[in-house]
């Protein structure tokens, strides 16, 4: 999975009020809004003129998640799943989310297709869910994908997913996973296996969501809504951990089926070569002197630094840009003298990522749990191509075998 560089897996204080936010603009009435859980409140507010060490005036920041697959494979010979998610917040008004366990209203299956697709409620019927996501699957020997019923996220944030059961040849056999991702305005993400068509979340559904109820004894309407939340663009890394005692850990992490494997066959990034973003602190998402300043939420830095290693390249236009805080997503952000607006249109790539990860084809190689070995090969590619030799190779990474303890689930 790939997580914000501002948040840290299993160190929950660097995570209260960034994960799972993907909201960069200033929306006072927004703002006003009881937050759905205490102690969940963006931290980094898009309102902020003094947000802390080292980060831009008036931007909002997060800690986003986009979890390019999360494995499970049942002990004793039972039916495995793979699930492919955006967790986002601020969430929509809880009016559009789903009962836990429930299907969406808003979504029916193809009958010609036999594929999951959105359908719009008759007039007087309230929709649930995002509208316009897109699910796949029902070919090549893999089953249909699913609106995922089982988790839509915490009261404050969403969890949008699409699953597949049963996969009963996890232990068998690589797969390949692929993740194409083109961040900001107009972006999208789209997951696919072994070349198949899963699932994909446009842009578009992450518009502004807005509830308004009315009482008796109430002359106007009252109203609630959640702002256009943003394609992530945050710089990130890649985890790859099978989620030990859920996913801050916990004491149940020696419970299950041991011991088990998770086996990485290598890991390898491509960028477009007009558009190269690495490294972790790009001008416009910086994010290395807010975590120096924030150490003890961290833990122990990484040493060596990733630009160390993989010295940082930045484009040009996250150089000059300065955003100005905005209306929830109707303002365009004023450019520094000279610059474009901020994401005045949709870049060809996100400015994420760790040592050299993001925008482009992520190949990652996986997993493997129970009594028997898994092998699965994961990778992303940037949008508009299928042929790698288009990009120019960011990172290679040729991983040992990492040994786990625990068999029912991994997490990518």
């Amino acid at each position: 999975w790939l997580f914000g560089n501002l948040g840290r897996a299993a160190y929950v204080a660097s995570n209260d009020g960034l994960w799972p936010f993907s909201f960069d603009q200033c929306d006072p009435e927004w703002e006003e809004q009881p937050v759905p859980e205490d102690g969940y409140a963006q931290r980094i507010s898009g309102c902020n003129a003094t947000p802390g060490p080292g980060l831009n005036p008036y931007q909002g920041r997060g800690a986003t998640e986009v979890d390019i697959v999360e494995v499970g494979n049942m002990p004793f010979g039972g039916d495995g799943y793979l699930v492919y998610s955006l967790q986002v917040a601020p969430s929509a008004p809880a009016i559009f989310k789903p009962d836990r366990f429930t299907e969406p209203t808003s979504y029916k299956i193809d009958e010609a297709t036999g594929r999951w697709a959105y359908s719009k409620p008759k007039s007087g019927v309230q929709a649930s869910w995002y509208p316009g996501l897109k699910y796949g699957g029902n070919q090549s020997g893999y089953p249909a994908v699913i609106p995922n019923p089982s988790w839509y996220g915490p009261d404050y944030a969403d969890c949008l997913s699409g699953a597949m059961s049963p996969v009963k040849d996890l232990a068998e056999r690589y797969f390949k996973f692929r993740l194409e991702w083109q961040d900001g305005d107009g972006g999208y993400l789209r997951w696919y296996v072994d070349d198949v068509f899963m699932f994909e979340i446009p842009d578009e559904a992450l518009g502004r969501y807005t509830a308004c109820a009315q009482s008796p004894g109430q002359d106007e309407f009252s109203c609630e809504h959640s702002p256009k939340r943003r394609m992530p663009s945050e710089p990130a890394s890649i985890v790859m951990n099978t989620a030990l005692g859920t996913w801050a850990g916990g004491a149940n992490a020696t419970k299950g089926n041991l011991p088990g494997y998770m086996y990485v066959d290598y890991v390898r990034v491509w960028q477009k070569a007009d558009a190269k973003n690495i490294g972790c602190d790009p001008p416009d998402y910086p994010t290395k002197e807010y975590i120096k300043a924030n150490q003890h939420k961290y833990g122990e830095p990484a040493m060596p630094a990733g630009d160390e290693t993989c010295p940082s390249v930045y484009p040009e236009a996250s150089k000059r840009v300065r955003p100005s805080g905005g209306d929830g997503g109707s303002t365009v952000p004023t450019p520094a003298p000279g610059g474009d607006a901020m994401h005045k249109s949709s870049s060809p790539l996100s400015s994420l990522l760790i040592t050299a990860l993001v925008l482009g084809i992520i190949a990652v190689a996986v997993l493997a749990f129970g009594r028997e070995r898994a092998r699965v090969l994961l990778s992303r590619v940037l949008p508009g191509t299928r042929k790698p030799s288009q990009y120019g190779e960011v990172s290679s990474y040729n991983a040992p075998i990492l040994r786990t303890e625990r068999s029912e689930d991994a997490h990518l």
